[in-house]
């Protein structure tokens, strides 16, 4: 019987770590193995058959809780660009934030997406959807500038949508308007409002 014939080919040698190297290296590995921020899903306005909204907080302070009420169809575009782009945020201490608005969109297929929108300060418009936490991407403006003044007023969005979604609850298409341009404002998709101009108007 002929003797096995062995492989001399060669292992390479295994770098001598530390413990603490050792240690460091494991980390490293578990992190870049983390999962990763989960995505928002937001429907398209051609996925939407209809929006129902209630009103939790606004800034005129009324009303303290909303009867749920169905958003106009003529106006839910505009509410889903009020909200467009989402993109993940960590939310807050809940202890920090105060709910203003909840949407329940149905969309044509029968899913339901569930919207909590949450005021935490001067920012664009922070949201819960389907439980991934969520800020509007995008620009965010001053809605009204002055150069005199040096003055920069920036938007709380989310009591910019708790007062459109309120105005539209009460039938009131002028105030609706009016609190979209200064959401469009916060937004950059208009100019500020110049308040320097505005006053040497008057």
């Amino acid at each position: 019987m002929s003797d096995a014939v062995g492989c001399d080919e060669t292992r390479p040698a295994v770098p001598s770590l530390s413990h603490r190297q050792w240690l460091i290296l494991a980390m490293a590995l578990l992190e870049g193995c983390g999962a990763a921020d989960p995505q928002p899903v937001f429907p398209q306005f051609s996925e939407v058959a209809k929006v129902t909204a209630t009103v939790v907080d606004d800034p005129m302070g009324e009303p303290a809780m909303s009867e749920p009420f169905s958003v106009p169809p003529d106006y839910v575009a505009a509410l889903l660009e009020a909200l467009s782009p989402p993109v993940y945020d960590q939310l807050p201490p809940e202890k920090w934030l105060n709910d203003v608005a909840r949407l329940k969109i149905e969309l044509v297929d029968g899913r339901i997406v569930d919207v909590r929108v949450v005021f935490y300060g001067k920012e664009a418009v922070r949201y819960v959807v389907d439980g991934v936490p969520c800020l509007r991407g995008g620009a965010y403006r001053p809605i009204e500038v002055s150069i005199d003044q040096n003055y920069d007023f920036y938007s709380a969005e989310s009591f910019g949508v708790a007062g459109f979604l309120n105005a539209l609850r009460k039938g009131n298409v002028a105030e609706a308007e009016e609190v979209l341009q200064v959401l469009k404002r916060s937004a950059g998709k208009l100019p500020p409002e110049d308040l320097d101009e505005s006053s040497a108007e008057k």
